[in-house]
């Protein structure tokens, strides 16, 4: 069962990387081909990539030469394929957790600033905008449903909350993290100390808009959501570059956002960057040219400086980029709930309990799938098989099986079309019939590992 488990499960994994891929290489060519101005677009394409997760049983990934993939797919795989796939899986999960827990760690030792430290505008924008970037229900909603789950307390960034959680702003004395955002259910802003020092209050409040939009804009959850995936589709490349494609997509939402919310011009924003960049590299020791960026941020940053001078300011940019805000959410929320409903609703069963019982010579050969079908009546449940001497004689003068013994197979879990397990197997006599041995169990250990197959596999 240990073996199935581990065998099955990777192999489940293979074939929702393989729809994964379907959906990357469509979100990368998009990428690749779309002008920076259609950033909206690229995120909309990039949030599709974690749909991939629900094709595991779709049926629109089981039709043609997609069925050999998948039995292809079950042969190559071996338990000590898997066991060394997921150990790895296992690595990135624990660094992942490790990393996240010296985290917090750290901002408990970081100086949290109060709000009268921070510039009023922002404040002002932040007592303002809750209602419009939290998403909260409305004020009298109708009770049931939400009302329970916000009775509960279950919330997720303000999600069922009439306001959303109050962004936390600590300052660091470790200039080399540079400014970010994160947390879901308690976020908050980080800061280095000499790159506050170095500001004034306008670019002080542009980094902090910049900030608190990848906050209230999801793009924290999102990068979750791909650090997920990269932890368990590790060995595919494509992955890291769709990670790449998103970090970037939002850093332009962002940037956009913080100019059309805040006072900087255009070029006095740009500055801010180059002063957040100098502020990390401060005290290095360095070459010139492209070395003074981190691997990979130099194009990266080229292309931001890039996409701000096709940024046009007018007094109306707030509202503007509220309005394209809700139409990005929308259309996105849109697509991803038709996608996610098309391949649920085009889903195998979670498990199919087979009624056909299937016959196989001693060396493990197949003899037949379909007792029934043929005519040969035998009764078979759990524990209690009889087949009468005149029935086996039957099915013998029909296939001819060599060997010394027939194996009859029985309430076999299918989980997709040529993938299964469990069920009940017995051992009868090629010269005597009514010679029955029973190979599985139905103890409670195995009741546990077929319930497991069933519903968590």
């Amino acid at each position: 069962m240990v073996e199935f488990t581990l065998v099955y499960s990777m192999a489940k994994v293979v074939r929702v990387m393989a729809a994964g891929t379907v959906f990357m290489t469509a979100a990368l060519l998009v990428c690749r081909f779309a002008d920076r101005g259609h950033w909206r677009f690229k995120l909309g394409m990039l949030c599709l990539v974690p749909l991939a997760c629900l094709t595991a049983y779709s049926k629109i990934f089981y039709t043609g030469k997609i069925v050999w993939f998948t039995g292809f797919t079950q042969q190559m795989i071996s338990k000590e394929l898997a066991v060394c796939y997921f150990s790895a899986a296992g690595v990135l999960a624990l660094r992942n957790y490790w990393m996240g827990r010296r985290l917090r760690r750290r901002l408990c030792r970081m100086q949290r600033m109060d709000d009268p430290a921070l510039p009023a505008g922002w404040r002002r924008w932040m007592e303002e905008t809750p209602a419009a970037d939290a998403r909260r229900i409305p004020r009298a909603a109708p009770a049931g449903a939400w009302r329970k789950l916000r009775t509960c307390g279950v919330h997720l960034c303000g999600l069922f909350h009439r306001k959303s959680p109050k962004i936390q702003v600590y300052v660091t004395d470790d200039n080399s993290s540079g400014p970010f955002a994160g947390g879901v259910l308690k976020p908050y802003i980080v800061i280095p100390r000499r790159l506050i020092e170095s500001l004034t209050e306008e670019e002080f409040s542009a980094i902090l808009y910049h900030e608190a939009l990848h906050l209230r804009l999801g793009h924290v959850i999102l990068l979750h959501i791909f650090a997920a995936l990269k932890i368990v589709w590790w060995i595919h490349p494509f992955i890291y570059l769709c990670d790449r494609a998103l970090r970037e997509n939002i850093e332009y939402s962002s940037d956009e956002g913080s100019l059309s919310y805040g006072a900087l011009s255009v070029y006095a924003y740009a500055t801010v960057m180059l002063k957040t960049l100098y502020c990390k590299n401060e005290g290095r020791c360095i070459g010139a040219g492209v070395t003074t960026f981190a691997p990979g941020s130099y194009q990266i940053l080229k292309n931001r400086m890039e996409k701000l001078g096709t940024f046009h300011p007018n007094p109306h940019a707030g509202m503007e980029y509220q309005k394209k805000k809700k139409r990005l959410h929308r259309a996105v929320g849109l697509f991803v709930s038709s996608g996610a409903l098309l391949l649920l609703l085009t889903c195998y069963p979670r498990f199919t309990k087979l009624k056909e019982i299937a016959v196989y010579d001693d060396q493990l050969k197949p003899v037949t799938f379909d007792l029934a079908a043929e005519g040969i009546h035998v009764q078979a449940e759990e524990e209690k098989f009889q087949i009468s001497k005149e029935e086996f004689q039957k099915l013998v003068a029909r296939h001819r099986p060599k060997g010394e013994y027939l194996v009859f197979s029985y309430d076999t879990i299918m989980k997709v079309p040529g993938v299964g397990g469990g069920g009940q197997a017995v051992m009868v006599n090629m010269e005597d019939p009514s010679d029955v041995f029973i190979i599985g169990r139905y103890t409670w250990k195995d009741r546990v590992k077929l319930f497991m197959m069933k519903y968590f596999m």
